[in-house]
C-alpha cells in the first residue's frame, strides 16, 4: 500500500517567504552597493553554482554569533535587484515591471550561474508590461539537503572560488555583465521626479512604480485586501489581485492623492548606506 502525502504549494511558498522575513538563521549575506540582503545558504545553493562552490569551500566561511556565515559582495549591483532574485526562490515567482529591471535581473542571474528558472522570452513584450518569472518544476528541492555532502566538480571560470578568494574571506563578484538599456541620469531638474528616499526618476510612471513597490505596497494591500481581478477605473483584467493594486496605483494619477504622507516606507526595502562593511571578518 502506498500513501501519498503532499503539502499545498501556496502554503509551502508562504512558509518559505515567512522564513525570509523573520530573519531566522540567516547564514548568507549578499552585500550590494546600497545595502545587504540576507538569506539561507541551503535554499540558494541548489540554484547557484557559484554560491554552491563558496559554501563547499570551508575556508570561505566566517562565524557570527556561533553561526557559519558566507558573505558575497556584489559589486555594482543594487539591493533591489538582489532582493528580487532572492525573493524568487522563496516565493516561487517574481514580477519585474520594465525591460531595464529585467536586464539588471538577468545580468545578476547569469553572474551567479543560477539554474532551475524559466526565463521568459521578452522580445515581444512591451516595456510597460509586467514580466513574470517563475521557478521551474523540473527540479525539486530535495537535493538541497545533500548539497554539502556532494563532491561536485564544476568547470572553473572567472567566478570560481579559486579566483574570488580574498584575505578577508569575502567573495567579490566584480565581473557582472552590464545590463542592456541601463537607465541614464536625467537631463535636468525639470525632467526628474525625486522620492523622499533620495532616488530620482526620469519618468513619472517609474517614479510611481517605485513608490508602490518600495514604500506603499503593504499599506495598499492592507487598504484594499480584496480588490478583485479587474481595474475599477479602466476595466483591465489581471490574473492576481496584487497586479490590480499595482496597476491601480501606477496607471491612475488620482490614486496618489489617496496616499497619506504620514505613511512610513517599508523597512525591508528602503535602501540603507553600508557602514563598516568589513567588521567581524
Amino acid at each position: 500500500m502506498v500513501i501519498n502525502l503532499s503539502v499545498d504549494k501556496d502554503k509551502w511558498s508562504s512558509t518559505l517567504s515567512d522564513l525570509l522575513k523573520t530573519q531566522v538563521q540567516h547564514d548568507l549575506h549578499l552585500i550590494c552597493a546600497d545595502g545587504t540582503v540576507n538569506a539561507h545558504r541551503i535554499i540558494l545553493a541548489q540554484h547557484s553554482k557559484f554560491l554552491r562552490d563558496v559554501i563547499q569551500d570551508r575556508s570561505m566561511l566566517t562565524y557570527e554569533n556561533g553561526l557559519e556565515v558566507a558573505k558575497v559582495i556584489l559589486v555594482g549591483v543594487e539591493r533591489a535587484i538582489a532582493f528580487q532574485l532572492i525573493n524568487l526562490f522563496y516565493r516561487g515567482e517574481v514580477f519585474l515591471n520594465s525591460l531595464e529591471e529585467y536586464n539588471g535581473f538577468l545580468a545578476l542571474f547569469q553572474a551567479l550561474q543560477m539554474r532551475h528558472v524559466d526565463l521568459l522570452d521578452v522580445s515581444s513584450i512591451a516595456v510597460d508590461d509586467v514580466l513574470e518569472i517563475v521557478c521551474s518544476d523540473d527540479e525539486s528541492f530535495e537535493d538541497s539537503e545533500n548539497f554539502a555532502s556532494e563532491n561536485i566538480q564544476h568547470e572553473k571560470d572567472p567566478l570560481s572560488t579559486d579566483e574570488a578568494r580574498t584575505p578577508s574571506r569575502v567573495n567579490y563578484l566584480t565581473n557582472v555583465p552590464k545590463p542592456v538599456g541601463t537607465w541614464c541620469p536625467p537631463r535636468g531638474p525639470e525632467n526628474t521626479y525625486s522620492c523622499f528616499c533620495k532616488r530620482t526618476f526620469g519618468k513619472f510612471s517609474r517614479y510611481k512604480d517605485h513608490l508602490y513597490r518600495t514604500h506603499y505596497k503593504r499599506q495598499i494591500e492592507a487598504t484594499f485586501p480584496q480588490i478583485g481581478l479587474s481595474c475599477r477605473e479602466c476595466g483591465k483584467e489581471f490574473l492576481k489581485e496584487h497586479q490590480v493594486r499595482r496597476h491601480f496605483f501606477v496607471c491612475h494619477d488620482h490614486v496618489l492623492k489617496f496616499v497619506p504622507k504620514q505613511w512610513d516606507p517599508v523597512p525591508s526595502i528602503v535602501k540603507q548606506p553600508i557602514t563598516n562593511i568589513n567588521n567581524g571578518f
